[in-house]
């Protein structure tokens, strides 16, 4: 991986999330390719010498607004509040960028996205943001800011908003890697080593095809049928941020390579990839 931008997204990724891994000495099985995925993704992504993440996270759902985080430090514990047996107690301690994430606040609401900043001192991870920084970042030294998934948003809108990150990237000269948290398709049943059904994988596979051949205007054209039909976690939303990001970056240095870190794996019937898009 290189890239000699000054600003602006340097990276677009999807990293895998289940909570069945948020422990490595007790990750499930099904689990360590992808952890293992995490952690190469994780040095090539520092090698590009980035200023921030910005994450975008399909388990801090908010209903009608944005909400851009401006803490100057993030610390305290992530606990699953959907499955607090696996993760009881996750800590995190990582810088943030109050500067970031009010001026990205600023450019989403003069696009007429609505959006507001909190810094609430209480405020507190979920496991879609603390499980994969902790493999793609372990030193804790790169600072985060972290967006929800917007029920009340359209695809079309988390594309402009994964754009938009790039645009606020630019202004502030910072270079940025956003981190999407989502799983692919999302039909979940119980049982953790159930797999999406047969059509669901084939639909996924199509997707990481054309991300890995950095196609991000298939991708884009696909999206909408693909969050449909596969199911995808919270609509796709997450991953239309992944590709607005990407759009972005293509329009700066015309070529994308695409990569995926690790298999293809299960999760309860979800499908789960590391996937990054960067300069060729």
């Amino acid at each position: 991986m290189s890239d000699q931008k000054s600003g602006g997204v340097i990276a677009s990724v999807i990293a895998s999330h289940t909570p069945r891994m948020a422990y490595e000495e007790k990750a499930w099985d099904f689990t360590l390719g992808l952890i293992d995925g995490l952690k190469e993704l994780g040095t090539n992504l520092r090698e590009l010498n980035p200023d921030l993440i910005v994450v975008n996270t399909t388990h801090w759902i908010t209903t009608f607004d944005w909400v851009i985080t401006t803490h100057d430090r993030h610390k305290g514990i992530c606990i699953a509040e959907e499955a607090p047996h696996l993760i009881p107690k996750l800590p995190y301690d990582r810088p943030g960028d109050r500067a970031y994430g009010e001026a990205l606040n600023e450019d989403l609401n003069a696009l007429e996205i609505p959006s507001y900043p909190t810094d609430i001192p209480d405020f507190h991870w979920d496991y879609g943001t603390a499980v994969p920084l902790q493999y793609l970042d372990p030193t804790n030294e790169i600072p985060a800011v972290v967006t929800p998934t917007c029920y009340a948003s359209e695809l079309e809108e988390n594309i402009q908003v994964g754009q938009q990150i790039d645009a606020t990237a630019k202004r502030l000269g910072k270079r940025v890697i956003v981190v999407v948290s989502n799983a692919l398709t999302h039909l979940v049943v119980r049982g953790p080593a159930s797999w999406p059904l047969p059509e669901h994988q084939a639909m996924d596979q199509k997707f990481i095809e054309m991300v890995k051949a950095g196609d991000v205007d298939s991708a884009i054209a696909y999206l909408p049928d693909y969050a449909r039909d596969a199911k995808c976690e919270m609509g796709g939303r997450g991953l239309g941020v992944f590709l607005g990001a990407a759009k972005a970056l293509e329009e700066d240095v015309s070529d994308l390579a695409g990569a995926q870190y690790g298999p293809y794996a299960q999760s309860s019937g979800s499908g789960n990839a590391n996937l990054a898009l960067v300069a060729a």
